[in-house]
Order: C-alpha cells, then sequence, then structure tokens
C-alpha cells in the first residue's frame, strides 16, 4: 500500500498482505475498513444466488506458494466469513 503525503509525494510503501492483516479481518466489518486494510482487491466476483461478493487478495502464502485471501460480504456488505484458494495461475504455472 502507497500513502502518499500532504505535499503529493510518497510518504510510505508498506506491505499490508500478509497472514497478520488477514488475521485481523473480522465478522462484522464493512467493505470501506476492509479497502483500508487491504487495499484494492485483485478481484472482486458477485454470486446472486448466495447474495454475497468476495473479494479475493492475490499473496504470496510462502516463497513459493501464491494464493488468494478471500473476504465474503453479505448483501449489506459486512464480513461474514474469509476463505483460501488456490491461485489459478499456480495451476498453468503463471
Amino acid at each position: 500500500m502507497v500513502t502518499i503525503g500532504a505535499d503529493g509525494k510518497v510518504a510510505r510503501i508498506e506491505q499490508v498482505l500478509t497472514a497478520e492483516n488477514f488475521a485481523r479481518v473480522r465478522p462484522g466489518m464493512n467493505q470501506d475498513q476492509i479497502r483500508r486494510m487491504l487495499g484494492k482487491p485483485t478481484k472482486v466476483e458477485k454470486f446472486a444466488l448466495k447474495k454475497e461478493e468476495v473479494w479475493g487478495y492475490r499473496w504470496l502464502e510462502s516463497s513459493q506458494e501464491k494464493a488468494f485471501f478471500n473476504v465474503h460480504f453479505n448483501a449489506d456488505g459486512v464480513v461474514t466469513t474469509t476463505s483460501r484458494s488456490d491461485d489459478p495461475a499456480r495451476m498453468q504455472g503463471g
């Protein structure tokens, strides 16, 4: 995540996609809170039948394992749960 100072210049660069930050995500948080904590998601998927939106964040789970940390929101934009999924690019060798 890049923080821009009042002078319009980069003030700080921080890696926020970490296991420690993911552990801070709790049911009941809203989308604004997650966006401020983790930044823009890599992907957003909407599941109409479940009335659910899932934000996925690609990250290096280990030095060689790419994965997605997923945040699940209900129709009101409130976190219901989180999950982990494999990065499809990993399966394709990319």
